[in-house]
């Protein structure tokens, strides 16, 4: 009797360490970035650009994601900018006007895409202090979006 309780409780040990085992995530750094940003943003004028949509606009750390449809190059070289407007209003919490810039560099092939662009705006800040918060009115996006700085 004593046997086959030990035999149970090893057996039981056993699954239990290798249940265990195969439900672990494991994180092994690879020196390589997680995702890869597109261009980052910047101060100055406001740009000219072709028509675009912009479906959805979400803020992670100092990046933005912004999905765009729009008719592009048939090669895929398209200027692409995000450029924020030097004026910053005095309003409690500071807001900037921002543009995306997409102009085609075939005009003669075009074709339609949906992309999603990854940009650092780590320059559209009003202030580059920690979790310093600017309202970022995107022409074309229906809101504001706020943007909390990570330094």
């Amino acid at each position: 009797m004593n046997g086959l309780i030990k035999g149970i409780f090893i057996l039981s040990a056993i699954t239990i360490s290798f249940s265990s085992c195969s439900k672990k995530s494991v994180f092994i750094p690879t020196g390589k970035p997680l995702e890869t940003i597109d261009f980052a943003a910047k101060i100055g004028t406001l740009p000219e650009s072709d028509p675009y949509v912009i479906k959805n606009v979400f803020i992670d750390a100092n990046l933005l994601y912004l999905t765009v449809q729009y008719d592009g190059s048939c090669n895929g070289k398209d200027v692409v900018e995000l450029i924020g407007s030097e004026a910053l209003s005095q309003t409690e919490i500071p807001q900037r006007q921002v543009k995306l810039g997409i102009r085609a560099s075939d005009p003669n092939c075009k074709e339609f895409r949906n992309q999603t662009f990854i940009i650092n705006i780590r320059e559209l800040t009003g202030l580059k202090e920690r979790d310093f918060e600017t309202d970022l009115q995107i022409i074309g996006w229906r809101t504001k979006i706020r943007y909390v700085f990570v330094p």
